[in-house]
């Protein structure tokens, strides 16, 4: 098997900025911001914006569209 072919998958809480909502998920997206999540563990912090039926991620504006989850 080849080494560092795959990305990291790491807890991350993502964040609304235009709303009081934040979620603790799992991705490979990393940031240097890292916040305090109510387990006492600090995680890093993706800040995502709601806009136009897509979410813009925050620094890099990858933009990903919203999937309805039944």
């Amino acid at each position: 098997m080849k080494k560092n072919l795959h990305p990291t998958v790491r807890q991350v809480v993502f964040k609304d900025v235009s709303g009081d909502f934040s979620f603790l998920g799992t991705s490979t997206m990393d940031s240097k911001e890292t916040i305090k999540w109510e387990d006492g563990k600090s995680y890093p912090l993706i800040k995502v914006e709601y806009h136009r039926r897509r979410i813009r991620s925050s620094p890099e504006n990858n933009v990903f569209p919203i999937r309805k989850v039944a």
